[in-house]
């Protein structure tokens, strides 16, 4: 994973949904959001450049490329149905480490952002916010002050003389007629102001995930959630899909399905296909695996796209639920925290 091109989607993993094309190179089956089926060598599958590293700082690409080693040892051991010879701990922090790492979780996450900043409209642009900002903004820089006073004096049909002497009144007098001037150009800047902001949010979300990434790879608060699960591997009398989120969490509830686990849930089972008739599967006590439909609810979990060892009509049809089940938080649960917070009975609003 070491290098530019580097895998949100280990190789290794993937491998256990690939097939040889005969000339020693490993191949899948790519279903993606877009429609499109693609016959994908594994190299190019789940990775982006410099997807783990911010600017010179490969920090956390060399820590997960020196753990991958060990990881992969571990497939291979569950692949064998060698799962006895197996800590839980070390399954615990592989399944904390994939959910992780994964571009599905960064980008669900930026969506759900989206999401809020498109609820959230002018309660959060408010006109006095916005005049409020530019004001400060443009008191602070006397350059960005002269050039404003300068646009306003383009349009006047007067001698240069007392455009001067208008130009010096103006700056002397800044606090008696720049808030009515920007109150007439906030509308203009309340859409620029969120387009930066919305081009920003890439980035931010780069930072906070290398943030979380550097700080450890497996996060403990949840291995020490996974390592008390009973832990099996399953062979299964279906094919298996390996979703862009990896791993499957079944918790009570409503949406009984996640590619996240949150801390606030109550966790039946976690599923990590880790080939295509082989499921590794924690359980919680006295909860029995659902793995009826799983590649369903591997397909509605998946945020971009799914793998396959093979191509056929049911995939097909999974390739339709791609997306369905995906997102960090719903964009009804966006608009009902919204409402609490805009319209609730809060002390603080």
């Amino acid at each position: 994973m070491s290098g530019k091109r580097q895998h949100f989607m280990p190789q290794f993993l993937q491998r256990g949904f690939s097939f040889d094309n005969g000339k020693k190179q490993q191949y899948t089956w790519q279903y993606r959001l877009d429609g499109k089926v693609l016959l994908a060598n594994i190299k190019n599958v789940g990775t982006e450049g410099f997807f783990y590293s911010l600017d010179s700082d490969h920090s956390v690409d060399d820590t997960i490329t020196d753990a991958e080693s060990d990881f992969s040892e571990l497939v291979v051991a569950l692949q064998n149905h060698n799962i006895d010879n197996i800590a839980s701990l070390d399954i615990s922090k592989f399944i904390s480490h994939l959910e992780s790492r994964t571009r599905h979780i960064r980008i669900s996450i930026q969506n759900s952002f989206s999401c809020l900043m498109e609820n959230i409209g002018d309660a959060f642009f408010k006109k006095e916010i916005i005049i409020e900002y530019v004001t400060r903004n443009i008191i602070s820089k006397p350059n960005k002050l002269e050039k404003l006073i300068d646009r306003q004096l383009e349009s006047m049909t007067i001698s240069s003389a007392m455009k001067y002497n208008l130009k010096q009144l103006m700056t002397n007098n800044v606090n008696f007629w720049l808030p009515t001037t920007v109150e007439s150009m906030a509308e203009v800047y309340k859409p620029l102001i969120a387009e930066a902001i919305r081009e920003k949010l890439p980035v931010v979300m780069k930072v906070g995930h290398l943030k979380a990434l550097n700080e450890s790879i497996f996060p403990e608060a949840k291995v020490n959630d996974y390592v008390k699960l009973e832990f099996n591997v399953i062979s299964m009398n279906y094919d298996l899909p390996l979703g862009d989120n990896m791993v499957l969490f079944e918790v009570e509830g409503d949406r009984k399905f996640k590619p996240y686990y949150e801390r606030s849930d109550v966790l039946r089972n976690i599923y990590l296909p880790i080939s295509s008739r082989k499921l590794l599967c924690g359980s919680s006590k006295g909860c029995i695996p659902s793995i009826n439909d799983l590649d369903l609810h591997i397909a509605e979990c998946s945020s971009e796209y799914f793998i396959s060892s093979i191509k056929d009509e049911r995939s097909l049809e999974m390739q339709k639920l791609i997306g369905k089940n995906s997102y960090a938080i719903s964009n009804d649960k966006i608009i009902e925290l919204l409402s609490e917070l805009i319209d609730g009975d809060s002390d603080w609003i």
